[in-house]
């Protein structure tokens, strides 16, 4: 996956060639920063929230502060999405997710 990730990375070069003329979207740029912190600072709270709530912390920051949409929308997918992957992997697979202090 990083050798088709690098030939990626270099035919786009190669295709835009030296210089681009296109200006950089610091507002895009600005949103990965804050996804790739929300991730970071989920994978910290993983052991001590358990995979559940932190998994639907970090989907609700993304939806609220990344995708910019309502706090009602924000909640019903921080809900649902942690409940689905739940019931996918430790109900239906039988695997375990990691579980915080909280039990969860």
């Amino acid at each position: 996956m990083v050798a088709l990730s690098l030939l990626l990375v270099a035919l786009s070069v190669k295709k835009r060639g030296a210089v681009s003329d296109k200006a950089v979207d610091w507002s895009k740029v600005g949103n990965a920063l804050y996804a790739w912190a929300g991730l970071a600072l989920c994978v910290a709270l993983l052991t001590v929230l358990g995979f559940v709530l932190a998994f639907g912390l970090f989907v609700f920051f993304l939806v609220l502060v990344i995708y910019r949409r309502p706090l009602g929308t924000a909640v019903a997918t921080g809900v649902a999405l942690p409940v689905v992957f739940y019931l996918l992997f430790q109900v239906a697979l039988s695997l375990e997710l990691p579980v915080g202090k909280l039990g969860f």
